[in-house]
């Protein structure tokens, strides 16, 4: 590959390594789920990957000329998409130990805590509860601890024998409440009983994309579907070229979701690696479908299935699926052979992926159970919500105030009213020459006119800017445009369409200086001309100030001055 090719292929890493941030950052962290962070933090470590591979062959077949004028080299992109990659990496990791941390129980928590020497109280490290400045107590007992770690002293046997004997029992409830209410007012309880368990036909395939990328898949094959879709999560992970595809899906009632693009992949079988075909599926934004088997089904010895190569060894554990393969796909992939085994067995059917299988099965005793109860005390709940608003409110303004507090000490010197006011002060020297006297332009824009140029901030990286340092660059921009945008314009551009003007001996000009802006320049006015050979002048004197000097033409701009 070619150097230019290269860093295009080190642009669109970067950019989906900034996406990925973007993403990231917008999702509530309440809403991303372990799966999710997994899965990113699988995506970025190919995008870093694909990034510095492609660094270091860019490096190879680049000689020190070119990494002289290649902007890559000169702004040192490759460190900063680093340091991008690794706080990104650190920011998902903290995600996931915080996902697993809420997991665990209030007991498995506290050992966590103590085993890693966080804070009691904030959950943050380096320092006791005891030293802890966050002003926060537990939202149910109030004590001194993190609302995570709190432990229910009356309900914890309670609910620990309850767990054994109902392990399929789903409680709503709300955890963080201002008041503990005691009193139940009414209860309902619905069991159902089953005694059977639909197994569907599912797959493990291994999906390719253009590029030979490969991921191992779980698949549904459902021969009920006219197409086949795959999930957003598994077309990010084969990094699938999308091509634009509206259109709608109905369900069963009627229901409709509707779909934007559609991807082309290959897949193939584990147990035979010559097989392999083209499909065509559509993205869909939202879960395919539930986990599948929705239980854990337990594993029976079926003699009618020793022997055979299954196309999803873990069928009966509940897993995600990412892929389904229509009607279509199915007619490529099923064979003649089927097996049929006693009733409450599933049955078998050999495709080029392997056997799958489906059907009933029969299952021991399951229970699932509901409980709802409701409780006193929530009109008192609600009218505390208002305040609870009001509260959010308050701590959202104490938020932007720290934030601006930290700014203000991050500056590098700290300023009083008194500096402020003794600002526009300056001594005033009998020299006639000195350039530091007090004039109009100290008490109009806060210095003198005629002043040392400033640092040009045009190349410097925005990140590396201080505050003031970053508004100078935007005053550096602005002069710099009306420079070349609107100071030109004062000259006559079309000379080979007619014949400009020239400058006439009394002629107030601009005398235009490389590396000052435009506010900076001198003030002169034309003493003579000196016409080249061809009669036309090119070249003028000019008096500034006590000196008189020779530009040309196009280092002067006349002024518009009005003439009755």
């Amino acid at each position: 590959m070619s150097t230019n090719e290269l860093i295009n292929v080190l642009e669109d890493t970067a950019t989906l390594l900034q996406k990925t941030q973007v993403n990231i950052k917008k999702c509530a962290k309440t809403r991303l789920t372990k799966g999710y962070v997994e899965a990113r933090i699988k995506c970025i470590e190919e995008y870093w990957t694909t990034f510095r591979d492609t660094h270091q062959h860019l490096v190879k077949i680049t000689s020190k000329e070119q990494k002289q004028k290649l902007n890559y080299f000169i702004n040192e992109d490759f460190y900063t998409y680093e340091d991008l990659y690794l706080v990104l990496l650190a920011d998902l990791q903290d995600l996931l130990s915080t996902i697993n941390f809420t997991k665990l129980q209030p007991v498995e928590r506290s050992e966590y805590v103590k085993s890693n020497k966080l804070c009691f109280n904030c959950l943050a490290p380096g320092h006791s509860a005891y030293q802890c400045k966050l002003r926060m107590n537990c939202r149910i007992c109030s004590r001194r601890h993190h609302t995570l770690l709190h432990r229910s002293k009356d309900s914890a046997s309670s609910v620990q024998s309850e767990d054994s004997k109902q392990p399929k029992a789903i409680q709503h409830g709300v955890e963080e409440k201002e008041e503990i209410v005691n009193t139940t007012i009414a209860s309902h309880h619905s069991a159902k009983q089953s005694t059977s368990l639909a197994l569907l036909a599912t797959a493990t395939v291994s999906a390719r994309n253009e590029h030979n990328h490969t991921v191992v898949l779980r698949a549904l094959i459902d021969q009920g579907s006219q197409a086949s879709f795959i999930s957003e999560k598994a077309t990010q992970l084969l990094k699938l070229s999308r091509h634009t595809a509206r259109g709608s899906i109905i369900g069963v009632g009627s229901t409709r979701t509707n779909v934007d693009h559609v991807v082309q992949l290959r897949i193939g079988s584990r147990w035979n690696p010559s097989f392999e075909i083209n499909i065509q599926a559509y993205v869909m934004s939202k879960q395919l479908t539930t986990k599948i088997p929705s239980t854990a089904v337990p594993v029976t010895h079926w003699p009618h299935l020793e022997g055979l190569n299954l196309a999803d060894p873990d069928y009966h554990k509940p897993g995600p699926i990412d892929l389904l393969l229509g009607v279509k796909e199915y007619a490529q992939l099923v064979q003649q052979q089927l097996i049929k085994g006693p009733p409450g067995s599933p049955c078998a059917q050999k495709t080029n992926l392997g056997w799958i299988l489906f059907g009933e099965i029969n299952t021991s005793l399951q229970e699932d159970s509901f409980l709802m109860d409701l409780e006193e005390g929530l009109t008192s709940q609600f009218k505390e919500f208002a305040n609870l608003r009001e509260l959010i409110q308050v701590i959202t303004y104490c938020r932007r105030f720290l934030n601006f507090k930290r700014s203000l000490e991050n500056t590098d010197k700290d300023f009083t009213t008194k500096e402020l006011e003794k600002s526009l002060m300056k001594c005033i020297e009998l020299d006639s020459d000195c350039i530091e006297v007090l004039t109009p332009g100290h008490f109009l824009i806060g210095e003198a006119p005629i002043v040392v140029p400033s640092p040009d901030y045009k190349d410097a990286k925005m990140h590396s800017l201080s505050r003031w340092q970053y508004t100078q660059k935007l005053l550096g921009d602005f002069w710099r445009r009306w420079q070349q945008e609107y100071l030109t314009r004062l000259q006559q551009r079309p000379i080979w369409l007619k014949k400009s003007e020239e400058f006439k001996v009394g002629d107030v000009v601009l005398i235009k200086t490389d590396g000052l802006p435009p506010g900076k320049f001198s003030l002169g006015r034309v003493v003579d001309k000196h016409p080249g050979e061809d009669g036309i002048t090119r070249v003028y004197s000019i008096k500034s100030g006590n000196s008189t000097v020779k530009r040309c033409c196009s280092k002067l701009c006349p002024l518009p001055i009005a003439t009755e």
